[in-house]
Order: structure tokens, then C-alpha cells, then sequence
């Protein structure tokens, strides 16, 4: 009898034993993003506005953005709107924001525009105040994309 109640545990167990490895990788590489390359960071400024530009395959952003800085990592103003989307060779697009260190290491991520699955109905434009984690020195924009029919 005991046996059997010491193999009950196991097999209640076992999904938890699995789950926790994949959720600690998961952790170690800021859920997925890992890295930024050095010449996609844009390094933030405190006040603003501060303006630019990221040609992406997908898609150009054009965005703005005012930095209320404080020593827990500030709260980030952003606007901006999506242009040149090539939306005849996907089904959505997701515009994502990455907080970053100076080393590219990712701290958060926040989706600023989605497209919304073949409708381009919506408006391209994005606006969100964010609030950075503690170290945030620089972001970076990138494209998620469902290429659905468009696989080749």
C-alpha cells in the first residue's frame, strides 16, 4: 500500500518536475527575447521629446517618446505609427518594445501595435506610457509576424 501511494505522488508530481526547467529557461532569456544587437538599441534620454525612425523588414516606426527618469528606471511616454507594413505578406503583426540594458540584455517586452488578423482596418498608430524596470537604459522595436497563407 505504500508503494501505491508513493507512486500517486510521483505521477502528481511529474508535470511539475517538467514544467519547472522550461519555466526557469524561459526566465533566464527575458521570456523568449534574449538578446538585442548592439546597433538595434536606441539609448534613452531623459526629458523630451526625442523623435527617430526603425526600418524593420516588416515594417518602418516612426516614433516619440519623453522619459520622466527617476532612480527606479522612470516611466516612458511613447507614440508613434507604423509605416510601409507589409501586410500583402502576412496575416498580423505584432510591433513589440524592448527594454534593454546597454548590453543588449532584455528586461521587458510590451506589445505596442497589433494588426489585427487580416484586417488593416485599424489605425497604425500606437500611444502607451510604460513603466521601466529598474536598470532600462535603451529599447528596441521588432516585428512578430503570422505569415499564415504566406509561407513561401
Amino acid at each position: 500500500m505504500n508503494c501505491t501511494r508513493g507512486s500517486k505522488r510521483m505521477t502528481r508530481l511529474l508535470p511539475l518536475l517538467l514544467f519547472l526547467p522550461l519555466l526557469a529557461a524561459c526566465q533566464g532569456m527575458g521570456l523568449g527575447w534574449g538578446r538585442v544587437a548592439p546597433d538595434q538599441l536606441l539609448v534613452l534620454q531623459s526629458g523630451g521629446p526625442h523623435t527617430g525612425s526603425v526600418a524593420l523588414p516588416e515594417a518602418r516606426i516612426d516614433y516619440r517618446y519623453t522619459l520622466d527618469a527617476n532612480s527606479g528606471g522612470g516611466v516612458l511616454h511613447l507614440n508613434g505609427n507604423v509605416q510601409d507594413a507589409y501586410h500583402d505578406r502576412f496575416d498580423s503583426l505584432n510591433i513589440v518594445m524592448l527594454t534593454a540594458d546597454l548590453q543588449g540584455n532584455v528586461m521587458g517586452s510590451r506589445i505596442l501595435f497589433n494588426s489585427g488578423y487580416r484586417v488593416w482596418i485599424r489605425g497604425r498608430f500606437f500611444e502607451q506610457s510604460v513603466s521601466l524596470p529598474a536598470g532600462t537604459l535603451a529599447f528596441a522595436f521588432q516585428a512578430e509576424v503570422d505569415r499564415g497563407r504566406y509561407l513561401h
